[in-house]
């Protein structure tokens, strides 16, 4: 691979300076996640897909090229973290409880891995890594609803 494409995977897998956060860099990535949630327009629930689909193709390339570099889903990789916050939050009614509901559930979510989500880390190279903050923000997404829904705010 190319030293300046090398270079471009390595910056997005790892959200820049968020992957060399020395303690809890998967709760930076979370937290880039939602700065950028955050300072996005609010979107159309289509454009969120959109978003999220063209951030999981970058996330399984980027994270597969980091993966060579820096070995198995790696810690400075936080790309997944970044797209399975945007999963938890982006289909829900933007509003500082739901960013925090949110953050909170997810990375309880990505910590616990329940069914399926620590099994389907074992998808070969950036699937792995992509694969199960996907699932954990879905789960993160239905749960913050429900939270929302019994406090009234939907």
């Amino acid at each position: 691979m190319g030293l300046v494409v090398r270079r471009v995977a390595l910056i997005l897998a790892s959200g820049g300076p968020f992957g060399y956060v020395p303690i809890a860099p998967g709760t930076a990535g979370s937290l880039l996640g939602l700065l950028v949630y955050w300072l996005l327009p609010r979107i159309e629930v289509l454009a969120w897909v959109e978003v999220i689909v063209l951030g999981s193709l970058v996330g399984v390339w980027a994270s597969g090229r980091a993966e060579e570099e820096w070995g198995r889903d790696a810690h400075r990789i936080v790309i997944d973290e970044v797209v399975g916050m945007w999963a938890s939050v982006a289909f829900l009614p933007k509003s500082l409880l739901t960013a925090g509901l949110g953050f909170f559930i997810f990375r309880f979510m990505d910590i616990i891995k329940p069914f399926p989500v620590g099994l389907s880390q074992r998808l070969p190279g950036g699937w792995g890594v992509i694969a199960d903050d996907l699932i954990a923000g879905a789960y993160s997404g239905l749960a913050t609803w429900g939270m929302l829904r019994l406090l009234g705010e939907i």
